[in-house]
């Protein structure tokens, strides 16, 4: 059973040529897929490509999948969400967790599959015209909620970097590597 969003749009289709009273000879259908959960998007994945192939192999034709620009979901690491919960109450912001995700954090999911982290947004209201539209215009108010976050979010990294910071007798500084937030 899905629990979480899935999203498919067709994005294109090419079928045929302008040659008339012939049989289409090849066609492409493009699609952009989009899931919450990893597996549950993995399943929409195989179950369309499953279709299509068998679909294809009814009709005694070729079936060739590929795939552009796949994004992996972007989840968030537990303890980094408190850190970046903790870096908010610090800075004095109120912090809300959206019903549905984000189509906006593609990339991120890229990075969390490399170290752990937690994706954030600043918001400038429910009145705003939202992000990635024609419409969309950068509210230059937000910038010091955004500025008063990062300096939180530094202060604990360089706390933590404090507490793992031991001076020696020689001039050579050694720094622990740290995970991002």
């Amino acid at each position: 059973m899905c629990s979480s969003l899935l999203v498919e749009r067709h994005i294109g289709v090419d079928l045929g040529s302008k040659s008339y009273g012939l049989s289409a000879y090849s066609s492409t259908l493009r699609l952009t897929l989009r899931g919450e959960l990893p597996k549950e998007y993995d399943a929409l994945v195989n179950g369309i490509a499953n279709k299509a192939k068998s679909g294809a192999a009814a009709q005694s034709l070729q079936c060739a999948i590929s795939f552009i620009e796949p994004f992996p979901a972007t989840v968030n690491h537990e303890a980094c969400v408190k850190k970046l919960q903790a870096a908010a109450a610090a800075a004095g912001l109120k912090v809300s967790f959206l019903q549905e995700p984000m189509r906006w954090s593609e990339d991120f999911g890229h990075y969390l599959q490399k170290t752990k982290g937690a994706f954030f947004g600043i918001g400038c209201g429910k009145e705003h015209t939202g992000l990635h539209t024609a419409g969309y215009e950068f509210d230059d108010e937000i910038i010091e909620s955004a500025i008063a976050m990062y300096m939180q979010l530094v202060l604990q990294a360089t706390a933590i970097a404090s507490k793992v910071f031991s001076p020696s007798s020689s001039s050579t500084l050694c720094w622990l590597p740290l995970s991002p937030l």
